[in-house]
């Protein structure tokens, strides 16, 4: 079984050597609390990771598209 991953939004099998978040760390960390099969304060969460996003000059990821 292949370990998949998101980077920059999208969905790939690896991560390049010189990847900046992986040689130093660079990233957004957020945690979603579910309920009942349902996020819980959506809104919040996604206006969390937009801001820490902002902070360190990184894309947010499209709120219309989840990777699977």
């Amino acid at each position: 079984m292949a370990i998949k991953a998101l980077i920059n939004g999208k969905v790939q099998a690896g991560l390049a050597i010189n990847d900046r978040g992986l040689q130093y760390g660079d990233g957004v960390f957020e945690t979603l609390a579910v309920a009942e099969a349902g996020p819980l304060c959506l809104d919040e969460h996604f206006s969390r990771l937009r801001a820490g996003s902002e902070r360190l000059s990184i894309p947010p990821p499209s709120v219309s598209s989840p990777a699977r």
